[in-house]
């Protein structure tokens, strides 16, 4: 005869029916509840992986990115110095004479011209240095130049080399001051004409009038 199971239940020992409760409570627990924390605790390895990556790479462009957009705004800058270079050579002219022509003026013409691009442009702004030449200043060797100061060049120019260099305050990228100024430069040929221009004394070899 088959004892009854309750009966066998009061003969067992508290330690044995506390294992029998909880080995009755892990069969009744899911079976893939580790599993899924398992795969929830590698999902949040992976991602914390990738986040350091993107993070590095971030940080990794920052300087470069900073770089270029310094470099774009400078270069502009010095393109605006060439321009307003080129706008002072083509303005360099004295009073109009008896007959009303206009002609270049030697005293007109700058050694360097500075400004800022906009007003509101935190520093952004140009230097343009301009040397005077009496032959192409391209050529090889390359010829000297004429002297130039406050009060103009001393000879008459036939090329001019203009220098312009933007400048901006350097930026900051990761903690690191950046710097990117660009520097831009273009010969001009003036246009020069061998007219008489009606008026003035004139001279000799030995610099003494020859004509009254």
């Amino acid at each position: 005869m088959t004892p009854n199971r309750s009966a066998r239940r009061t003969n067992e020992s508290p330690a044995t029916r506390l294992r029998d409760a909880l080995l009755a409570r892990v069969r009744d627990s899911d079976s893939e509840g580790g599993a899924a924390l398992l795969s929830a605790i590698i999902f949040m390895i992976i991602m914390a992986g990738l986040s350091v990556v993107l993070l590095s790479t971030v940080l990794s462009q920052t300087v470069p990115s900073v770089a270029a957009q310094r470099n774009t705004k400078t270069v502009y800058a010095a393109q605006a110095g060439m321009q307003a270079s080129l706008a002072m050579l083509r303005s360099a002219a004295a009073a109009p004479d008896a007959t009303g022509a206009v002609y270049g003026s030697l005293s007109q013409l700058k050694c360097s011209v500075t400004g800022q691009v906009d007003a509101q442009a935190n520093g952004l702004g140009y230097t343009a240095t301009i040397q005077y030449f009496a032959s192409n200043p391209s050529a090889v060797p390359a010829p000297v130049a004429i002297p130039c100061s406050a009060l103009g060049v001393s000879s008459q120019p036939k090329y001019a080399l203009i220098t312009s260099k933007g400048t901006a305050p350097a930026g900051a990228g990761s903690g690191t001051a950046v710097t990117g100024d660009r520097t831009i430069s273009a010969v001009y040929a003036f246009k020069v004409s061998n007219i008489n221009i009606p008026g003035g004394r004139i001279f000799d070899d030995n610099n003494a009038l020859c004509l009254e």
